[in-house]
């Protein structure tokens, strides 16, 4: 019989037991030890993060009404209540929103803001879920979350997408607050054209030409258009501090300076005063490249003639005289230079060259 505190089995144990391999052995009485505890260990790569990807959205390729929608629309988002009811909400039923002050509109809109369905991003082009997941598992193409894909079945978005887009004369009609006023600024303000869109008479005529001309409205009219175009040249030559070197006038405007300095060199200069046109040396110079009528009656000088009369529009009258009254002492030497010889001019008779 054994009583109590006897280790005879124990004793028997020991004789026959080799314990516990090493490797299972645990210090502490089976804890872990402070220093394991302590010691980094690589991260576990999780399988769900490898298989997640940004929520992408609505665009076009789910919906090509989309495209459109985001082109007659400059809602920054949509599905919550008019703000005519939102008024009514916060202010009871006798409240009409248009009676409402400039603040107490902010806070309706606020509060229409927090009851969006959607938002746009339309510098994407897409179109998000207030409710989005944020993030979806990777598809080649990426498809949008359920919460996304859910808008495509609400009514109020598909009465924004069924919206056709206006006429670009009707988007003048369309509400501000849609307009995106702050976005213009501020392209304004980058492209250099604020000027313009902030002009307080925007039926000025100068506004009105410059459309004009980018609508193509004034075809026919290229003369005043390339004086126009000499006279802002010359104004931005003269504003950086760069002399009239290297300036190209356009075909029509050289055609109008050779007219008039033809006619009356004394009118041209005055025009000169106020136009931006050549000066006579300029003009002397480039009269010189032109070809030079033959020597001697033949058709080609009358072809230039013609020629001539044409480039001038000249539709009138031309004589053709001879008179060598008192010209025999106005005999001079002409040197042609495609024949290479000397010739004396100033009498009716044939031509007579000269031995070099």
């Amino acid at each position: 019989m054994r009583v109590n505190f006897n280790v005879s089995y124990f004793i028997k144990h020991l004789e026959t037991c080799d314990g516990p391999p090493k490797s299972a052995k645990l210090s502490g009485a089976g804890m872990k030890s402070i220093t394991s505890m302590l010691q980094q260990h690589p991260p576990v790569a999780s399988c769900d993060s490898e298989l997640e990807e940004p929520c992408p959205g609505l665009t076009a390729h789910n919906d090509t009404r989309i495209a459109n929608y985001f082109e007659h629309s400059g809602a920054m988002g949509g599905g919550a209540p008019s703000v005519t009811k939102v008024a009514k909400e916060l202010f009871g039923r006798k409240a009409v929103y248009a009676d409402l002050s400039t603040k107490v509109k902010e806070k309706v809109q606020t509060a229409q803001m927090h009851q969006w369905k959607w938002r746009n991003d339309r510098s994407a082009g897409r179109v998000f879920s207030t409710s989005c997941k944020k993030t979806v598992g990777v598809h080649n193409p990426p498809l949008p979350c359920t919460a996304c894909c859910q808008l495509l079945s609400l009514k109020a978005f598909k009465n924004a997408l069924n919206v056709d887009v206006p006429d670009d004369k009707n988007f003048k009609f369309n509400n501000t607050v849609y307009q995106g006023k702050s976005h213009i600024d501020l392209y304004a303000k980058c492209s250099g054209l604020r000027w313009i869109i902030e002009a307080e008479d925007r039926n000025s005529p100068y506004i009105c030409y410059a459309a004009g001309v980018l609508l193509g409205k004034y075809k026919g009219d290229e003369f005043f258009a390339s004086l126009l175009e000499a006279v802002v040249m010359k104004a931005d030559k003269e504003s950086r501090g760069v002399g009239m070197q290297g300036f190209r006038y356009s075909p029509d405007l050289l055609e109008f300076a050779h007219i008039v300095a033809t006619h009356s060199p004394r009118a041209y200069s005055f025009i000169k005063k106020y136009l931006p046109t050549p000066t006579p040396r300029t003009l002397a110079r480039q009269r010189t490249q032109y070809p030079r009528p033959m020597i001697g009656i033949h058709e080609q000088a009358f072809d230039m003639v013609r020629d001539n009369l044409e480039a001038l529009k000249y539709n009138g009258p031309v004589g053709l005289s001879c008179d060598d009254t008192k010209l025999t002492a106005a005999f001079r030497p002409y040197f042609d230079k495609e024949r290479g010889k000397h010739y004396i001019i100033g009498n009716h008779q044939e031509i007579r060259g000269m031995p070099i």
